[in-house]
């Protein structure tokens, strides 16, 4: 037995550190070839550190008891159910059937066991794990629903109901520049399905890191035609290569949230790619996004310092700003000058 069969015998809750083991569990998942990944996509990222801390985090919730809860035990029982998923091209109930006729436990756990290769496959809340509260955008993949593919196609329109008129997709239109202009926190997602979304009354956005698992399906040709290569588009947009100070300001949050590096290393946007109608999947929540920060107004000085949408009619505003700051300034100089005169006229030096 090879070292990479033995790393996919391993335990779903032993630590995926080895590069060795991570590449035999992406092969396993989505017969893609890691190595060549690393020569044809520069961006590409081969260590996929925040994926697999996304796939510990999800088998670790799903194994939580002592695994009683699932029929999977290692890397590579969940790469056999993978394997009916996307190659086999079966339906959930034709998946849980084969699952059955290898063991007679409770279906429930075999139920769990489809989530749980699902989610780790495609980066979406697909069904619930055992004994969590289900999250708001969970997604139920039934029994008569098809082959997986064709549901995850279906949660992704390519067809645009936003009006897209005087939109554009300038170069101040960043990540960071949507945190420190129009003021919305941003939340680094692990859900593709919730990427661009914006939540809680408009004051948050998420946003999908992972690109180097985007490079990966992209290869895979897990989603639709043209998503995973949209979405890298989109963080091209956001989080371009080129800005400095957009490269810093993601590098220090990366190592905060253990975000995917590889999203601040794409190739930066033409301008004939920064046009709105070159976007179909993400086409509408671009535009809520973009409508939103564009109808944000500064409300502090770190904003107004930054907003440069206006042009010059910002200006007066910093001056006048700049002239009530210098005017307290020398109010209070001028205070303690007088209190310093007061107080050696009635304490006079001998």
């Amino acid at each position: 037995m090879t070292t990479l069969s033995q790393g996919l015998d391993d335990s779903l809750t032993s630590k995926v550190t080895s590069e060795s083991i991570r590449t035999a569990i992406a092969q396993a998942l989505w017969h893609v070839d890691v190595h060549q990944l690393r020569n044809t996509e520069n961006a590409f990222r081969g260590n996929l550190d925040s994926y697999f801390a996304y796939y510990s985090w999800q088998t670790n919730m799903f194994l939580r008891g002592d695994g009683l809860h699932v029929s999977v035990n290692s890397h590579r029982d969940v790469a056999n159910i993978a394997n009916d998923l996307l190659r086999g091209k079966l339906s959930r109930e034709k998946v849980k059937l084969n699952l059955q006729g290898q063991s007679n436990i409770d279906e429930a756990r075999f139920q769990a066991s489809i989530n749980l290769t699902a989610r780790l496959l495609f980066m979406m809340s697909i069904g619930k794990a055992p004994h969590v509260i289900p999250g708001g955008t969970d997604l139920v993949w039934m029994d008569n629903s098809g082959p997986i593919k064709d549901f995850i196609a279906a949660q992704f329109s390519s067809t645009s109901l936003m009006s897209e008129e005087a939109i554009r997709l300038e170069k101040l239109f960043t990540a960071q520049n949507l945190d420190r202009i129009a003021g919305l926190k941003i939340t680094w997602t692990d859900d593709i399905s919730d990427h661009l979304r914006l939540f809680n009354f408009d004051t948050e956005v998420a946003i999908f890191h992972h690109a180097s698992f985007l490079m990966i399906a992209k290869d895979a040709k897990i989603f639709p035609t043209g998503l995973a290569e949209e979405t890298l588009k989109t963080l091209a947009l956001l989080l371009p290569k080129m800005d400095d100070g957009s490269h810093k300001w993601f590098r220090k949050l990366a190592v905060e949230h253990r975000l995917d590096l590889s999203a601040h290393s794409l190739l930066p946007l033409q301008t004939r790619d920064r046009q709105i109608g070159k976007f179909k999947f993400w086409h509408d929540r671009l535009v809520i996004l973009k409508q939103a920060f564009d109808e944000c107004e500064p409300s502090t000085w770190k904003q107004w310092w930054f907003d440069t949408r206006k042009g010059l009619y910002r200006w007066p505003f910093l001056v006048a700003a700049a002239a009530l700051v210098l005017t307290a300034f020398f109010g209070l100089v001028q205070s303690v000058e007088g209190a310093l005169q007061v107080y050696k006229a009635y304490n006079p030096s001998p």
